[in-house]
């Protein structure tokens, strides 16, 4: 952590103490700060599942209880090196962690690919077609992505025959004033 605010001084992101600068924004919050940190789970050959997070930051008294509610117990958990997935195996089973910092596969069968590649199409989602996301409908683009990759083996006219038939009565968006 303390490398990538170091390079971030060097390139001018930050100020000498840290703070993060605001380039153009005199006033406005620097758009990291506003990203919501989304926790992913998927089951190898299996259904992805997000949920966003509540807090600013990716912690481990937040994460730990989402994992254990949504992973079976005795189950083989495979995770980077992220600090909030540490001593996780007490409530899981076996946990293999795939350092990134050395490498992304380590052979035959520990790596994060799968859940990398739902990442790479929920942001190209975001990036490409809805542009901005706020954190109030943040879930409901999580749950389209998530149904969307979990029916991912329907062509797209039998995924909508599917959606509609879970439908009852009108369908209804409801804006928030």
């Amino acid at each position: 952590m303390y490398d990538r605010i170091n390079d971030e001084i060097d390139m001018g992101l930050r100020t000498k103490d840290g703070t993060p600068k605001v380039h153009g924004l005199k006033g406005k919050r620097h758009p990291r700060s506003i990203k919501v940190p989304v926790l992913g789970i998927l089951e190898r050959g299996g259904n992805v599942r997000t949920i966003a997070l509540q807090g600013k930051d990716e912690n481990a008294t937040e994460i730990r209880p989402l994992l254990a509610e949504n992973i079976e117990a005795n189950s083989r958990l495979i995770s980077d090196g992220h600090a909030a997935y540490k001593k996780i195996e007490h409530h899981i089973g076996k946990h293999d962690v795939i350092n990134h910092d050395e490498a992304y596969v380590r052979y035959p069968d520990i790596h994060t690919n799968g859940i990398e590649g739902y990442w790479s199409l929920l942001k190209r989602g975001i990036v490409g077609t809805f542009h901005h996301v706020s954190r109030y409908r943040l879930p409901m683009y999580l749950g389209e992505f998530e149904y969307r990759f979990n029916h991912r083996d329907q062509t797209d006219a039998d995924r909508f025959e599917n959606l509609l038939s879970q439908t009852e009565g009108r369908l209804r968006w409801n804006f928030r004033q």
